[in-house]
């Protein structure tokens, strides 16, 4: 199954999802996230970060929005991406390195992760996220 795939939009652009869990969905909005911004295939494994993030229904939207600000505050690009839901809460560990001109392609500055369009669904025994970015 692929990970996520790249979708075309008016003014932003989007993504579509893939998982067998919520967990695998998650780590895959990581990665299609991160596709957008860099060339992630170039990343390291060399430092470790954790975060936590709380919501309902938007849950999904937070962890993602958590892992953009990390980003932003930090230039820390996350190559390696594990998630464990529990409750309301999804715990990420990322093991990654800090943005470095000399290494890394900045592709396209991402603003948000927003609730456009966005919807999960369950189809043929997997989940598929539909998410829409401000660029």
């Amino acid at each position: 199954m692929e990970r996520y795939k790249i979708l075309d939009h008016e003014a932003d652009t989007g993504f579509e999802v893939y998982g067998g869990t919520m967990e695998e969905l998650f780590r895959n909005g990581v990665y299609a996230l991160f596709s957008l911004i860099t060339e992630t295939e170039t990343v390291h494994p060399l430092i470790e970060k954790r975060m936590k993030t709380s919501g309902n229904g938007e849950l999904f939207i937070n962890f993602l929005n958590d892992t953009l600000y990390l980003w932003d505050t930090t230039g820390f690009i996350p190559g390696t991406v594990s998630v464990r839901i529990r409750d309301q809460n999804a715990e990420g560990l990322f093991m990654g390195e800090f943005f470095d001109p000399a290494r890394h392609t900045l592709r396209q500055e991402v603003k948000a992760v927003t609730y456009h369009k966005f919807r999960i669904v369950e189809e043929k025994g997997a989940l598929k996220a539909t998410v829409i970015v401000d660029v």
